[in-house]
């Protein structure tokens, strides 16, 4: 699991909302933001 640090909340929302949430993420997320792999 990951943990994606500094997302804003309307982020975070459009993603909740997005009918795609693996395409949402890689075009609004990935590569975008810091993030820890958490064991």
């Amino acid at each position: 699991m990951y943990q994606y640090h500094d997302v804003p909340k309307t982020i975070y929302e459009e993603l909740e909302k997005s009918p795609s949430k693996g395409q949402y993420f890689n075009g609004e997320i990935k590569d975008k933001f810091g993030f820890d792999r958490e064991n």
